[in-house]
């Protein structure tokens, strides 16, 4: 039986859980948040981090503002009102 490098699966969870970051499409983002958990899972003792909630605050005069899931703001859909 092979022995696995301790290390290979780590890297491979880890390079899901960063392309997860630029997924905005929640379903999506959760497919390769499954496969990125068990391959982080499987390769040993694991402390997953709890999940924090995205906030943020702005002028009630800024028209076209929400709050994105990746945390982008995308300019064009701005606007303010006198």
């Amino acid at each position: 039986m092979a022995r696995r490098h301790p290390y290979i699966p780590a890297a491979a969870g880890k390079r899901l859980l960063i392309q997860a970051e630029d997924i905005p499409d929640p379903v999506k983002r959760r497919e390769i948040m499954v496969e990125s958990e068990r391959i982080l899972q499987e390769g040993g003792p694991l402390v997953q981090p709890a999940w924090y909630k995205s906030f943020t605050f702005y002028d009630k005069r800024v028209q076209g503002f929400a709050l994105h899931p990746t945390n982008s703001i995308f300019g064009e859909a701005l606007a303010i009102s006198a």
